[in-house]
Protein backbone atom coordinates (compact mmCIF):
# COMPACT_ATOMS: atom_id res chain seq x y z
CA UNK A 1 0.00 0.00 0.00
CA UNK A 2 1.78 3.25 -1.00
CA UNK A 3 1.74 6.16 1.74
CA UNK A 4 -1.20 8.75 0.66
CA UNK A 5 -3.70 5.43 0.13
CA UNK A 6 -2.56 4.99 4.06
CA UNK A 7 -3.12 8.36 5.32
CA UNK A 8 -6.48 8.38 3.52
CA UNK A 9 -7.66 5.21 5.40
CA UNK A 10 -6.08 6.19 8.59
CA UNK A 11 -8.67 9.54 7.60
CA UNK A 12 -11.47 7.23 6.46
CA UNK A 13 -11.58 5.37 9.85
CA UNK A 14 -10.70 7.91 12.34
CA UNK A 15 -14.09 9.68 10.53
CA UNK A 16 -15.63 6.62 10.60
CA UNK A 17 -14.90 6.55 15.05
CA UNK A 18 -16.14 9.77 15.10
CA UNK A 19 -19.55 9.34 13.41
CA UNK A 20 -20.38 5.97 15.62
CA UNK A 21 -18.79 7.80 19.29
CA UNK A 22 -15.97 5.10 18.91
CA UNK A 23 -13.88 7.96 20.01
CA UNK A 24 -14.44 11.94 20.06
CA UNK A 25 -12.04 14.36 19.76
CA UNK A 26 -10.65 17.03 21.51
CA UNK A 27 -13.69 19.51 22.24
CA UNK A 28 -13.90 22.88 23.46
CA UNK A 29 -15.31 23.34 26.75
CA UNK A 30 -15.94 20.25 27.41
CA UNK A 31 -12.30 19.30 27.68
CA UNK A 32 -10.84 21.93 29.37
CA UNK A 33 -13.19 22.36 32.70
CA UNK A 34 -10.50 20.74 34.32
CA UNK A 35 -8.39 23.82 33.66
CA UNK A 36 -10.92 25.97 34.37
CA UNK A 37 -11.93 24.47 37.81
CA UNK A 38 -8.24 25.07 38.64
CA UNK A 39 -8.12 28.75 37.56
CA UNK A 40 -11.27 28.96 39.85
CA UNK A 41 -9.79 27.43 42.98
CA UNK A 42 -6.46 29.92 42.49
CA UNK A 43 -8.84 32.98 42.02
CA UNK A 44 -10.78 31.95 45.43
CA UNK A 45 -10.22 33.61 48.79
CA UNK A 46 -7.74 31.18 50.94
CA UNK A 47 -10.81 30.55 53.73
CA UNK A 48 -12.66 28.78 50.02
CA UNK A 49 -9.98 26.81 48.46
CA UNK A 50 -9.33 25.25 51.70
CA UNK A 51 -13.26 23.63 52.26
CA UNK A 52 -13.12 23.08 48.43
CA UNK A 53 -9.67 21.44 47.71
CA UNK A 54 -10.50 17.85 47.99
CA UNK A 55 -14.21 18.45 45.84
CA UNK A 56 -12.13 20.64 43.53
CA UNK A 57 -8.98 17.97 42.95
CA UNK A 58 -11.01 14.68 42.78
CA UNK A 59 -13.39 16.60 39.91
CA UNK A 60 -10.22 18.07 38.23
CA UNK A 61 -8.86 14.27 37.78
CA UNK A 62 -12.67 12.85 37.16
CA UNK A 63 -12.33 15.21 34.08
CA UNK A 64 -9.15 14.85 32.96
CA UNK A 65 -8.98 11.02 33.13
CA UNK A 66 -12.45 11.28 30.90
CA UNK A 67 -10.70 13.17 28.55
CA UNK A 68 -8.15 10.50 28.39
CA UNK A 69 -10.17 7.58 28.24
CA UNK A 70 -12.47 9.25 24.92
CA UNK A 71 -10.74 11.52 23.37
CA UNK A 72 -8.29 10.19 20.53
CA UNK A 73 -6.98 12.73 17.71
CA UNK A 74 -5.40 11.97 14.16
CA UNK A 75 -3.09 15.39 14.11
CA UNK A 76 0.48 15.18 15.62
CA UNK A 77 0.33 18.42 17.47
CA UNK A 78 -3.49 17.23 18.57
CA UNK A 79 -2.46 13.77 19.16
CA UNK A 80 0.42 14.57 21.51
CA UNK A 81 -0.52 17.89 23.27
CA UNK A 82 -3.97 16.50 23.94
CA UNK A 83 -2.50 13.69 26.13
CA UNK A 84 -0.05 15.55 27.92
CA UNK A 85 -2.06 19.04 28.50
CA UNK A 86 -4.43 16.85 29.87
CA UNK A 87 -2.31 14.89 32.31
CA UNK A 88 -0.71 18.35 33.02
CA UNK A 89 -3.73 19.80 34.75
CA UNK A 90 -3.71 16.93 37.45
CA UNK A 91 0.26 17.47 38.44
CA UNK A 92 -0.49 21.27 38.31
CA UNK A 93 -3.40 20.78 40.72
CA UNK A 94 -1.45 18.36 42.93
CA UNK A 95 1.39 21.31 43.54
CA UNK A 96 -1.30 24.31 44.08
CA UNK A 97 -3.50 22.11 46.49
CA UNK A 98 -1.29 20.50 48.52
CA UNK A 99 2.47 20.45 47.87
CA UNK A 100 3.10 24.54 47.22
CA UNK A 101 0.28 25.91 49.82
CA UNK A 102 -1.96 27.67 47.17
CA UNK A 103 -0.82 31.12 45.31
CA UNK A 104 0.19 33.14 48.36
CA UNK A 105 3.82 31.41 48.39
CA UNK A 106 3.84 31.46 44.20
CA UNK A 107 4.99 34.62 42.96
CA UNK A 108 5.78 36.41 39.77
CA UNK A 109 8.96 38.11 38.56
CA UNK A 110 8.08 42.00 36.87
CA UNK A 111 9.52 44.84 35.59
CA UNK A 112 9.75 47.16 37.31
CA UNK A 113 7.82 50.64 36.03
CA UNK A 114 5.45 47.99 34.04
CA UNK A 115 2.64 47.75 36.89
CA UNK A 116 -0.43 48.77 36.06
CA UNK A 117 -2.45 49.61 39.62
CA UNK A 118 -2.02 47.12 42.69
CA UNK A 119 -0.88 48.39 46.23
CA UNK A 120 2.77 48.25 46.42
CA UNK A 121 2.97 45.65 49.10
CA UNK A 122 2.43 43.29 45.82
CA UNK A 123 5.71 44.34 44.91
CA UNK A 124 8.90 42.74 47.17
CA UNK A 125 12.39 43.37 45.68
CA UNK A 126 15.03 41.19 46.41
CA UNK A 127 18.89 40.54 45.94
CA UNK A 128 19.43 43.87 45.03
CA UNK A 129 17.47 44.12 41.95
CA UNK A 130 16.47 47.89 40.85
CA UNK A 131 14.90 46.63 37.94
CA UNK A 132 12.97 43.59 38.99
CA UNK A 133 10.38 42.52 41.30
CA UNK A 134 8.21 39.59 43.02
CA UNK A 135 4.49 40.32 42.55
CA UNK A 136 2.51 38.32 45.02
CA UNK A 137 -1.05 37.67 44.28
CA UNK A 138 -3.13 40.89 43.71
CA UNK A 139 -6.22 41.40 45.95
CA UNK A 140 -8.21 43.07 42.88
CA UNK A 141 -10.15 40.46 41.11
CA UNK A 142 -9.04 41.50 37.56
CA UNK A 143 -5.79 41.53 38.06
CA UNK A 144 -5.56 38.49 40.49
CA UNK A 145 -7.51 36.27 37.45
CA UNK A 146 -4.89 37.61 34.77
CA UNK A 147 -2.21 36.61 37.50
CA UNK A 148 -3.76 32.95 38.30
CA UNK A 149 -4.01 32.63 34.40
CA UNK A 150 -0.33 33.41 34.09
CA UNK A 151 0.99 30.81 36.62
CA UNK A 152 -1.04 27.88 34.97
CA UNK A 153 -0.05 28.87 32.04
CA UNK A 154 3.71 29.47 31.74
CA UNK A 155 4.63 26.00 31.36
CA UNK A 156 8.75 26.57 32.12
CA UNK A 157 8.15 28.92 34.29
CA UNK A 158 10.75 31.13 33.62
CA UNK A 159 9.55 34.05 35.57
CA UNK A 160 8.18 32.27 38.53
CA UNK A 161 8.98 30.65 41.51
CA UNK A 162 6.68 28.24 43.62
CA UNK A 163 8.26 28.68 46.81
CA UNK A 164 8.71 32.38 47.67
CA UNK A 165 11.52 32.10 50.48
CA UNK A 166 13.27 30.10 48.27
CA UNK A 167 16.43 30.71 45.31
CA UNK A 168 14.20 34.55 44.64
CA UNK A 169 17.97 36.34 44.60
CA UNK A 170 19.28 33.10 41.93
CA UNK A 171 16.34 33.44 39.94
CA UNK A 172 16.62 37.49 39.45
CA UNK A 173 20.64 36.66 38.69
CA UNK A 174 19.43 33.88 36.24
CA UNK A 175 16.94 36.78 34.86
CA UNK A 176 19.38 39.80 34.57
CA UNK A 177 21.99 37.38 32.40
CA UNK A 178 19.48 36.67 30.35
CA UNK A 179 18.27 40.50 29.71
CA UNK A 180 22.15 40.96 28.71
CA UNK A 181 22.31 38.80 25.97
CA UNK A 182 21.47 39.62 22.73
CA UNK A 183 18.22 39.39 21.75
CA UNK A 184 17.57 37.47 18.31
CA UNK A 185 16.09 40.06 15.72
CA UNK A 186 12.75 39.38 13.81
CA UNK A 187 15.36 38.47 10.96
CA UNK A 188 17.24 35.87 12.47
CA UNK A 189 14.43 33.91 14.45
CA UNK A 190 12.53 34.06 10.70
CA UNK A 191 15.62 32.71 9.31
CA UNK A 192 15.84 29.44 12.37
CA UNK A 193 12.33 28.98 11.61
CA UNK A 194 12.76 27.84 7.90
CA UNK A 195 15.76 26.04 8.01
CA UNK A 196 14.28 24.34 11.15
CA UNK A 197 10.56 23.77 9.01
CA UNK A 198 12.92 22.80 6.00
CA UNK A 199 14.96 19.90 7.81
CA UNK A 200 11.88 18.89 9.36
CA UNK A 201 10.49 18.47 5.71
CA UNK A 202 13.50 16.76 4.66
CA UNK A 203 13.14 14.37 7.73
CA UNK A 204 9.36 13.96 6.78
CA UNK A 205 10.51 13.12 3.30
CA UNK A 206 12.52 10.47 4.13
CA UNK A 207 9.44 8.59 6.76
CA UNK A 208 6.73 8.78 4.14
CA UNK A 209 9.52 6.91 2.14
CA UNK A 210 9.79 4.27 5.06
CA UNK A 211 7.06 1.36 6.16
CA UNK A 212 8.70 0.68 9.07
CA UNK A 213 7.54 4.29 10.33
CA UNK A 214 3.86 3.99 9.50
CA UNK A 215 3.47 1.46 12.21
CA UNK A 216 3.31 -1.80 10.23
CA UNK A 217 5.72 -5.21 10.18
CA UNK A 218 5.29 -6.92 6.46
CA UNK A 219 7.01 -7.84 3.86
CA UNK A 220 7.75 -3.93 3.02
CA UNK A 221 9.50 -3.50 6.28
CA UNK A 222 11.25 -6.11 8.21
CA UNK A 223 12.13 -4.15 11.30
CA UNK A 224 10.17 -3.74 13.61
CA UNK A 225 10.81 0.47 15.16
CA UNK A 226 10.13 -1.48 19.00
CA UNK A 227 11.79 -4.34 18.97
CA UNK A 228 14.69 -4.04 22.14
CA UNK A 229 17.95 -5.32 21.62
CA UNK A 230 21.60 -4.72 23.02
CA UNK A 231 23.05 -4.15 20.14
CA UNK A 232 20.99 -2.10 17.10
CA UNK A 233 21.15 -3.22 13.77
CA UNK A 234 22.70 0.33 11.80
CA UNK A 235 19.13 0.05 9.54
CA UNK A 236 17.40 0.61 12.67
CA UNK A 237 20.17 3.30 14.04
CA UNK A 238 19.27 5.23 11.18
CA UNK A 239 15.88 5.30 11.49
CA UNK A 240 16.03 5.86 15.06
CA UNK A 241 18.02 9.04 14.53
CA UNK A 242 15.72 10.05 12.35
CA UNK A 243 12.98 9.88 14.72
CA UNK A 244 14.96 11.74 17.77
CA UNK A 245 15.95 14.41 14.60
CA UNK A 246 11.86 14.81 14.66
CA UNK A 247 11.43 15.54 18.12
CA UNK A 248 14.14 17.78 18.42
CA UNK A 249 13.17 20.00 15.87
CA UNK A 250 9.64 20.10 16.20
CA UNK A 251 10.50 21.43 20.07
CA UNK A 252 13.01 24.29 17.98
CA UNK A 253 10.41 25.18 15.81
CA UNK A 254 7.56 26.13 18.37
CA UNK A 255 10.33 27.90 20.75
CA UNK A 256 11.00 29.86 17.63
CA UNK A 257 7.79 30.51 17.20
CA UNK A 258 6.77 31.27 20.63
CA UNK A 259 10.04 33.79 20.75
CA UNK A 260 8.73 35.33 17.60
CA UNK A 261 5.32 35.77 18.48
CA UNK A 262 5.95 37.46 22.22
CA UNK A 263 8.92 39.36 21.06
CA UNK A 264 8.41 40.50 17.88
CA UNK A 265 4.61 40.69 17.07
CA UNK A 266 2.99 41.22 20.72
CA UNK A 267 5.82 42.69 22.67
CA UNK A 268 5.11 43.58 26.14
CA UNK A 269 2.58 45.96 25.90
CA UNK A 270 0.48 42.80 24.74
CA UNK A 271 2.31 40.06 26.27
CA UNK A 272 3.08 41.50 29.15
CA UNK A 273 5.75 39.99 31.17
CA UNK A 274 5.80 37.06 28.18
CA UNK A 275 7.11 40.16 26.00
CA UNK A 276 10.14 40.40 27.48
CA UNK A 277 13.52 38.71 26.42
CA UNK A 278 14.31 37.42 29.71
CA UNK A 279 11.09 35.52 30.25
CA UNK A 280 12.63 33.52 27.65
CA UNK A 281 15.26 31.01 27.25
CA UNK A 282 16.95 28.88 24.59
CA UNK A 283 14.74 25.54 23.93
CA UNK A 284 18.18 23.25 24.67
CA UNK A 285 20.95 23.76 27.35
CA UNK A 286 24.61 23.86 26.56
CA UNK A 287 25.67 20.38 24.41
CA UNK A 288 28.50 20.15 26.34
CA UNK A 289 27.30 18.72 29.50
CA UNK A 290 27.03 15.40 27.85
CA UNK A 291 30.84 14.75 27.46
CA UNK A 292 31.17 15.94 31.02
CA UNK A 293 28.00 14.36 32.72
CA UNK A 294 26.85 12.05 30.46
CA UNK A 295 23.55 10.64 30.24
CA UNK A 296 22.45 12.97 33.54
CA UNK A 297 24.19 16.11 31.68
CA UNK A 298 21.65 14.30 28.67
CA UNK A 299 18.76 14.79 30.66
CA UNK A 300 19.65 17.36 33.17
CA UNK A 301 21.38 20.13 31.27
CA UNK A 302 20.88 19.89 27.37
CA UNK A 303 17.41 18.40 26.79
CA UNK A 304 14.80 20.98 27.06
CA UNK A 305 13.79 21.35 30.56
CA UNK A 306 10.29 22.62 30.15
CA UNK A 307 8.38 20.51 32.58
CA UNK A 308 11.07 20.72 35.32
CA UNK A 309 9.57 23.43 37.64
CA UNK A 310 6.39 21.56 37.97
CA UNK A 311 8.05 17.99 38.26
CA UNK A 312 10.17 19.54 41.07
CA UNK A 313 7.63 19.74 43.60
CA UNK A 314 5.59 16.36 43.82
CA UNK A 315 9.79 14.88 43.48
CA UNK A 316 10.80 16.55 46.54
CA UNK A 317 7.67 15.59 48.20
CA UNK A 318 8.22 11.86 47.49
CA UNK A 319 12.25 12.30 48.94
CA UNK A 320 10.87 14.01 52.03
CA UNK A 321 8.09 11.22 52.58
CA UNK A 322 11.02 8.20 51.93
CA UNK A 323 14.17 9.73 53.54
CA UNK A 324 13.04 12.65 55.34
CA UNK A 325 14.93 15.22 53.62
CA UNK A 326 15.83 16.47 50.03
CA UNK A 327 19.87 17.21 50.25
CA UNK A 328 21.17 13.69 50.80
CA UNK A 329 22.75 11.78 47.92
CA UNK A 330 19.43 9.05 48.60
CA UNK A 331 17.22 11.57 47.86
CA UNK A 332 18.62 13.17 45.30
CA UNK A 333 18.14 9.64 43.64
CA UNK A 334 14.62 9.87 44.81
CA UNK A 335 13.96 12.64 43.08
CA UNK A 336 15.59 12.14 40.13
CA UNK A 337 13.89 8.74 39.77
CA UNK A 338 10.93 10.25 40.63
CA UNK A 339 10.91 13.02 38.35
CA UNK A 340 11.57 10.02 34.92
CA UNK A 341 8.39 8.30 36.68
CA UNK A 342 6.20 11.36 35.99
CA UNK A 343 7.42 12.60 32.67
CA UNK A 344 6.99 8.61 31.58
CA UNK A 345 3.63 9.04 32.91
CA UNK A 346 2.76 12.95 31.02
CA UNK A 347 4.45 11.11 27.90
CA UNK A 348 2.33 7.86 27.83
CA UNK A 349 -0.67 9.84 28.22
CA UNK A 350 0.74 11.83 24.81
CA UNK A 351 0.55 8.17 23.84
CA UNK A 352 -2.86 7.29 24.53
CA UNK A 353 -4.50 9.99 23.31
CA UNK A 354 -3.13 9.14 19.58
CA UNK A 355 -5.35 7.64 17.13
CA UNK A 356 -3.79 4.22 16.62
CA UNK A 357 -3.41 1.24 18.66
CA UNK A 358 -0.68 2.39 20.71
CA UNK A 359 1.14 1.09 23.72
CA UNK A 360 1.46 3.58 26.20
CA UNK A 361 3.24 1.13 28.58
CA UNK A 362 6.18 1.18 26.15
CA UNK A 363 6.50 4.90 26.64
CA UNK A 364 6.56 4.72 29.84
CA UNK A 365 9.07 2.23 30.33
CA UNK A 366 11.38 3.93 27.90
CA UNK A 367 11.49 6.99 30.85
CA UNK A 368 11.59 4.80 33.27
CA UNK A 369 14.90 3.24 32.44
CA UNK A 370 16.70 6.58 31.79
CA UNK A 371 17.70 6.66 35.79
CA UNK A 372 18.51 3.39 35.70
CA UNK A 373 21.26 4.02 33.01
CA UNK A 374 22.08 7.58 35.02
CA UNK A 375 22.65 4.86 38.06
CA UNK A 376 24.37 2.24 36.16
CA UNK A 377 26.68 5.05 34.60
CA UNK A 378 27.36 6.25 37.86
CA UNK A 379 28.44 2.90 38.99
CA UNK A 380 31.02 2.67 36.22
CA UNK A 381 32.72 5.68 37.29
CA UNK A 382 32.47 7.26 33.61
CA UNK A 383 31.94 10.65 34.70
CA UNK A 384 35.53 10.45 36.46
CA UNK A 385 37.47 8.88 34.15
CA UNK A 386 40.60 10.43 33.22
CA UNK A 387 42.28 12.14 31.38
CA UNK A 388 39.44 14.42 30.42
CA UNK A 389 39.24 13.54 26.24
CA UNK A 390 38.89 9.86 27.24
CA UNK A 391 36.36 10.83 29.91
CA UNK A 392 34.64 12.93 27.18
CA UNK A 393 34.00 10.02 24.52
CA UNK A 394 33.08 7.57 27.12
CA UNK A 395 30.13 9.64 28.30
CA UNK A 396 29.16 10.47 24.85
CA UNK A 397 29.96 6.71 23.81
CA UNK A 398 27.68 5.51 27.02
CA UNK A 399 24.64 8.14 26.54
CA UNK A 400 24.53 7.48 22.20
CA UNK A 401 24.29 3.35 23.61
CA UNK A 402 21.53 3.96 26.38
CA UNK A 403 18.97 6.24 24.23
CA UNK A 404 20.20 3.70 21.29
CA UNK A 405 18.88 0.86 23.44
CA UNK A 406 15.94 2.22 25.10
CA UNK A 407 14.50 4.21 22.36
CA UNK A 408 12.70 1.55 20.67
CA UNK A 409 10.55 1.93 23.20
CA UNK A 410 9.42 5.26 22.81
CA UNK A 411 9.69 5.60 18.76
CA UNK A 412 7.66 1.98 18.04
CA UNK A 413 5.24 3.05 20.26
CA UNK A 414 4.61 6.35 18.38
CA UNK A 415 4.66 4.28 15.09
CA UNK A 416 1.82 2.63 16.19
CA UNK A 417 0.13 5.44 17.07
CA UNK A 418 0.68 6.37 13.61
CA UNK A 419 2.22 9.66 14.71
CA UNK A 420 5.06 9.57 12.36
CA UNK A 421 2.37 9.45 9.25
CA UNK A 422 0.89 12.96 10.84
CA UNK A 423 2.02 16.35 9.15
CA UNK A 424 3.83 18.87 11.34
CA UNK A 425 3.87 21.70 8.20
CA UNK A 426 1.48 22.81 6.18
CA UNK A 427 3.65 23.40 2.76
CA UNK A 428 6.27 20.77 1.69
CA UNK A 429 8.80 22.39 -0.80
CA UNK A 430 10.08 18.43 -1.55
CA UNK A 431 6.74 17.41 -2.96
CA UNK A 432 6.29 20.62 -4.95
CA UNK A 433 10.04 19.33 -6.53
CA UNK A 434 8.36 15.90 -6.73
CA UNK A 435 11.09 14.50 -4.48
CA UNK A 436 8.76 13.34 -1.63
CA UNK A 437 6.05 10.68 -1.99
CA UNK A 438 3.50 12.89 -0.38
CA UNK A 439 0.34 14.22 -2.91
CA UNK A 440 0.02 17.86 -4.05
CA UNK A 441 -3.64 16.99 -4.77
CA UNK A 442 -4.49 17.36 -0.64
CA UNK A 443 -3.69 19.52 1.43
CA UNK A 444 -1.06 17.98 3.65
CA UNK A 445 -3.55 19.29 6.59
CA UNK A 446 -6.52 18.23 4.91
CA UNK A 447 -9.04 16.58 8.10
CA UNK A 448 -6.60 18.13 10.67
CA UNK A 449 -8.95 21.45 11.21
CA UNK A 450 -11.17 22.96 13.87
CA UNK A 451 -14.74 22.52 13.34
CA UNK A 452 -18.11 22.10 15.27
CA UNK A 453 -18.84 18.57 16.30
CA UNK A 454 -21.97 17.50 17.67
CA UNK A 455 -22.24 14.88 20.61
CA UNK A 456 -25.34 12.84 21.76
CA UNK A 457 -25.99 15.39 24.65
CA UNK A 458 -25.91 18.88 24.12
CA UNK A 459 -22.47 18.99 26.66
CA UNK A 460 -20.35 16.91 24.17
CA UNK A 461 -21.05 19.19 21.26
CA UNK A 462 -18.30 21.83 21.04
CA UNK A 463 -15.36 23.90 18.98
CA UNK A 464 -13.72 20.31 18.05
CA UNK A 465 -9.86 19.44 17.25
Amino acid sequence: MKYEELINEHRSTYQLQLATQQSRPFIVPLDIWNYLLLIVYLVLSPKLRHLLRFPLFIAILALSANTLWHTRTIGLAYGVVTGIMTAWCPLLSLNFIFLNHGPESSARLVQLGEQQGGSGEEYRIHGGSSSHAWQAIPEEFTRRLCWCLDLVGSVRGLHWSLNSAECWEQAIKETQARQRQKIPSLKELLLRLILGLVATDCLKALIAADPCFWGRVDAECHINLGSLTLLPKLDQVSRLITAFLVIYLAIQVLSTLGNVLFLHVLGPSLAGTWGHPWAHAPAFGDFSAIGSHGLRGFWGSWWHQFFRLTLDSPASAVARLLTGDESGRTARTVRMVTAFLISGALHACASLTLWGPSQPSHTFYFFALQPVGILTQAALAIPSLSPPMLCTVANFGFTAYWLLVTSPLLVGDYASGALWMTEAIPFSILALLGLSRRSLGTPLWAGFGVGWYRGERWWLSGLAF
